[in-house]
């Protein structure tokens, strides 16, 4: 846990000591620690809330609770102390200085002088923030536990909480938050209790131009007060000069009056200091006051500037929109039209003679209008109709085209399937054939001369009688005679009167043809030599 006493040595190591000229000593750490508290405690205790710049404003917040203001203590980081070192205040809220009493700024003179006896105002400008600077590290990396006099300063993971002390909360009458201190750890190294009623009515006089001229007075805080004007200063000579009483001392001892003289020069010394500080602060005051009168000045010229500025725009925007107002009345006047311009409606009747040359000049135009428009349409009919007989012949054209086209398509399909059949045909009469022959194979043929006999008798021919039958004929053993028919000429099987009837019908012979009866074999021959005959006739 990181507390005042890493807090002091840790300063001490990486800034050094705090006075020049002084060996580095912690004590002087202390002793600022110890003044920063005083001056809080005793701005607490007045009900303000005490501002340091870039650490914290700690003191009181201004609530209602039933209708009536309350006080309640309050501490609020700055916003620069969270952003440098990444630290939040998450039970601590940010408000506005509105609802906080009345805040005072930490005045470093005013530390130095009432609540410590060796330090100067850089002493404790430079001390307080080198501590509040190294509380900002050390709460960066570990947790932190400062102590101060009205309560206590806490942080863990970077979330930082100030605790009050339980008294604060039950002087003002509030309930007591959980978790307030009841005590802390801090003991001041320098004890300001109040003064006894003896010390408070000492006082200090010089005498003498060497020695310091003036009253000093012991406060209710354990230091000295002047109750008159600086020893140095033209006043307080004045005073001097008219008479004012001389401090006597011849009361102090002697082993006293070294001592008492020292202080009483350390004191003068301190306040031409001050004196100097005062000065150059007004000076500087001046010189401030001086720069914002100048930036008062400037920004005054600049407003008279933009004022003048705006006029000249709103002069000249006033201009163009009486500019816009006279041209639109120009041109709405132009767009008028007067009596004087046409003349319309005309009473006066014309002369005879004009009226008929108007009238023949007129029918004249028109004629010549109904001739052309005559002339064009019966232009535009012919060139229609010639279009359209063109279009006619292009399209007989194209239908005999197509015609002799789907003729000469249908001829060649027709010969060719013609062929086709003639081809198929002729196969089926070899294969007939082919089988007739082999089926009849047992059988022996007749001679050419009766079948050339019986093709001149199809024919139309006078039938001659028949001649004998050949040996080959005839059976072993036996004679045929003429009368018989040869085996070629039959059809296998027994052949029946409707059957013979039915082959002399469909062989068509006329004359004594068709009394002969012929075979299956010679009507096949027949058929076979009338294709042959039609094929060649086609062809």
């Amino acid at each position: 846990m990181y507390k005042l006493d890493n807090l002091f040595d840790e300063v001490l190591k990486s800034r050094g000591g705090l006075r020049k000229g002084h060996p580095a000593d912690r004590a002087d750490y202390e002793k600022v620690w110890d003044a920063f508290n005083r001056y809080l405690t005793i701005t607490h205790q007045k009900r303000q809330t005490l501002n340091v710049h870039n650490f914290c404003k700690i003191g009181w917040r201004i609530e209602e609770f039933q209708g009536k203001p309350r006080l309640r203590p309050h501490f609020q980081l700055a916003d620069s102390f969270m952003r440098v070192f990444n630290i939040e205040a998450k039970a601590h809220q940010c408000i506005s200085d509105r609802y906080l009493a009345s805040a005072e700024e930490f005045n470093f003179s005013k530390a130095a002088i009432r609540f410590s006896q060796s330090l100067t105002k850089d002493n404790i400008f430079m001390g307080l923030r080198a501590l509040v600077h190294q509380i900002g590290e050390a709460a960066g990396r570990e947790q932190v536990s400062i102590d101060f006099e009205i309560g206590r300063l806490v942080c863990s993971d970077r979330d930082m909480q100030f605790i009050f002390m339980a008294e604060i909360y039950a002087k003002e009458g509030l309930e007591v938050p959980e978790g307030a201190l009841e005590a802390t750890e801090y003991k001041p190294s320098v004890t300001y209790a109040p003064p006894s009623k003896d010390a408070l009515s000492l006082s200090l006089q010089g005498q003498g131009k060497s020695l310091f001229s003036g009253s000093v007075k012991a406060n209710s805080y354990g230091g000295w007060e002047d109750t008159e004007l600086s020893p140095r200063s033209a006043s307080t000579q004045d005073v001097q000069a008219n008479g004012q009483e001389v401090m006597d001392t011849s009361d102090i001892p002697d082993e006293e009056m070294g001592r008492h003289l020292a202080q009483v020069e350390a004191l003068g010394r301190y306040i031409g200091r001050m004196e100097e500080d005062a000065a150059q602060a007004i000076s500087e005051k001046h010189l401030w006051e001086g720069h914002l009168d100048r930036c008062n000045g400037l920004e005054q010229n600049d407003v008279e500037w933009r004022r003048k500025l705006e006029l000249e725009h709103a002069e000249q925007l006033k201009l163009q929109i009486q500019q816009d107002l006279e041209r639109h009345a120009k041109e709405k006047s132009d767009f008028k039209t007067t009596k004087n311009m046409h003349n319309f409606p005309c009473f006066t009747e014309p002369p005879p003679q004009d009226v008929k040359s108007q009238l023949k000049e007129r029918r004249a135009n028109l004629k010549k209008d109904l001739d052309h428009q005559i002339q064009t349409r019966n232009l535009m009919r012919k060139v229609q109709k010639d279009r359209e007989k063109e279009l006619e012949m292009v399209n007989v054209e194209a239908g005999q085209f197509e015609i002799h086209k789907i003729k000469k398509d249908e001829g060649g399909a027709k010969r060719q399937e013609r062929a086709i059949l003639v081809q198929a045909w002729d196969q089926d009469v070899r294969l007939k054939t082919v089988k007739k022959a082999i089926e009849d194979h047992h059988r022996t043929p007749g001679p050419k001369a009766i079948l050339s006999g019986l093709l001149s008798g199809l024919n139309g021919c006078e039938t001659s009688p028949a001649p004998s039958p050949s040996p080959r004929l005839d059976t072993p053993g036996k004679q045929l005679s003429h009368k018989a028919p040869s085996p070629r000429l039959d059809t296998p099987g027994d052949l029946s009167p409707k059957s013979v009837r039915s082959s002399l019908a469909s062989s068509r012979m006329p004359g004594s043809a068709r009394r002969m009866p012929i075979g299956a074999a010679a009507s096949l021959a027949l058929q076979k030599e009338k294709l042959k005959t039609n094929a060649h006739s086609v062809r």
